[in-house]
């Protein structure tokens, strides 16, 4: 197997984990028909998920700790 089929079905795979199978192929396809600015606006949407994880895991380890 290509090495960058195998990056592609790694990446899929963690696409996966993050999101449903099913919303994540959907935000793709938009992606690649709309190009850039879906792109930019998936990365920044991705991005605040990432940041309100890590916000959260913030305050359960101060709960955690508080106690």
């Amino acid at each position: 197997m290509r090495r960058d089929t195998r990056l592609r079905k790694r990446a899929l795979a963690g696409l996966r984990a993050i999101s449903g199978q099913g919303e994540m192929l959907g935000t793709l396809v938009r992606v690649i028909s709309s190009g850039k600015q879906a792109l930019d606006a998936v990365m920044l949407e991705m991005g605040r998920m990432v940041a309100e994880e890590v916000l959260h895991l913030e305050l359960e380890l101060k709960l955690s700790f508080s106690r």
